[in-house]
């Protein structure tokens, strides 16, 4: 089943009255894309990376995994104080356009991309910048127009104001 599908249930769900069922994709998404990023490496190694633990690698793998980690927070903090619950079982009931959603409409998508890029600094895995396009990629043609297209529903003009005011990614 496309994640699209089960976000069009999830809406229809909502719509109705009923609780739909949690959606995590872009966790799951993002923890596919990472261990195929280990996949290839084992299968079809790139040996354009130096050896797990150098200098540099560890530099880049701390400061994306600690942006990524700082910006998951920051976003979580921003739903929960404007929500008081980060439930994805349940509808939105608030349109959460400060902290990170300030400057872009997925940050955490965002710092999940980050996370593959900073994961996979940190365990020399060649194919972890394609690893986190692709769940970019994936995002943008399977998750991200159902998300918005309920959050047009749920929010309308405010929903379009702040579409036009804040770009999708950064």
């Amino acid at each position: 089943m496309s994640d699209i599908a089960f976000e069009d249930r999830a809406f229809a769900a909502s719509a109705a009255g009923t609780p739909p069922r949690p959606v995590h994709a872009h966790y799951v998404g993002a923890a596919v894309a990472l261990a195929a990023a280990a996949t290839l490496e084992l299968a079809l190694p790139l040996g354009i990376d130096g050896p797990p633990g150098a200098p540099s690698a560890l530099l880049v793998a701390a400061l994306t995994l600690g942006a990524a980690i700082a910006t998951l927070v920051w976003a979580r903090r921003r739903i929960v104080a404007r929500l008081r619950a980060m439930d994805p079982s349940r509808p939105e009931t608030a349109l959460v356009t400060d902290g990170p959603y300030a400057r872009s409409r997925n940050p955490v998508q965002l710092a999940l991309a980050a996370g593959i890029v900073g994961a996979s600094a940190l365990f020399s895995l060649d194919w972890g910048v394609f690893a986190a396009i692709g769940y970019l990629v994936w995002l943008r043609r399977a998750v991200i127009p159902a998300e918005e297209a309920r959050m047009q529903a749920r929010f309308g003009a405010a929903w379009d104001e702040y579409r036009a005011r804040v770009n999708r990614w950064v």
